[in-house]
């Protein structure tokens, strides 16, 4: 609330550090408290704002990770074992894909698109590496076992990118509808969902003016860098071409009771308005116009 990006940093190093140390101090790696944290952060207002916080930081760790993970990937285990690693590899990818379909699958989602999500999660995550290697130091596993892991994880993420196309292909030809939300009697009886399309001076002056009301807005922009400074104190934010309907359907706006398009060019915003029409047949819209002629 008091739009201080200071103080979300702060907090957020001090809680992230309070719950590492807490796991160490009852004897669990740092890695798991750090797991902890981070579940702690997610699902909520906080997570996007604190995204955006550490965006510039990311990429940095992304890439130490991809070569702290070549400097430990021993290529002579392929080349010992290549069907062993082949076969392990598949059975991973499978086991994976199987579970994370039963998963989505159980919060309500079609078959489809449960399977098309699932297959896009069958890779090994990061935190296979700490269980693995914490249980070498624990001697449960042998320096060929840690070697042999380790080839599969790397396999498992060569093989990710096809996969995430996949199943995103499948996702998106899921052909499912997305339901309206219903109108309420009032305007402002409750808590107003607005979004507002083109963050350039205006859209950013009116995002502003709807927040000071108290609404929830989102912002819907081709620039991610144009969102980041709103990102940053908390909003909800959507990089894309609006003009995409899958990329309203990514900012709610079906369930927005206000659209703001505030685009530069009156052609784009009428592609853009007859889109918001489509996916939310009962919202407000307010639209920027450049020339009168195409009010």
């Amino acid at each position: 609330s008091f739009r201080s990006p200071e103080l979300v940093i702060l907090f957020t190093i001090v809680a992230l550090g309070g719950i590492t140390l807490a796991a160490y101090s009852v004897g669990l790696p740092p890695a798991i408290g750090a797991l902890a944290a981070g579940i702690v952060f997610n699902g909520n207002r906080w997570s996007k704002q604190i995204d955006a916080l550490v965006l510039p930081f990311r990429e940095t760790f992304a890439a130490i990770f991809f070569v702290g993970l070549g400097l430990i990937f021993d290529p002579r285990q392929v080349w010992h074992d290549p069907l062993g690693v082949l076969a392990a590899l598949l059975a991973v990818v499978a086991i994976k894909a199987v579970a994370a379909t039963i998963a989505l699958r159980a919060t309500g989602l079609s078959f489809r698109r449960s399977f098309g999500m699932g297959i896009g999660l069958a890779h090994i995550g990061e935190f296979a590496f700490v269980l693995v290697l914490l249980g070498m130091q624990a001697g449960v596993l042998t320096e060929a076992d840690y070697q042999r892991v380790v080839a599969i994880a790397v396999g498992s993420l060569v093989l990710t990118p096809p996969l995430m196309k996949a199943g995103l292909r499948m996702v998106q030809s899921g052909g499912e509808q997305v339901e309206q939300a219903p109108r309420p009697t009032r305007f402002f009886e409750e808590k107003l969902r607005a979004a507002v399309i083109g963050a350039g001076p205006i859209g950013r002056q009116v995002a502003s003016q709807l927040e000071i009301f108290g609404h929830d807005v989102c912002l819907i922009d081709l620039s991610p860098i144009n969102l980041h400074s709103f990102a940053q104190e908390g909003f909800r934010t959507v990089a894309g071409d609006a003009t995409q309907r899958s990329i309203l359907e990514m900012g709610e706006v079906h369930l927005s009771r206000l659209v703001a398009v505030c685009v530069p060019h009156d052609e784009t915003a009428l592609q853009v308005v007859r889109n918001a029409r489509q996916v939310a047949p009962l919202a407000t819209l307010v639209v920027r116009c450049r020339y009168q002629g195409n009010s």
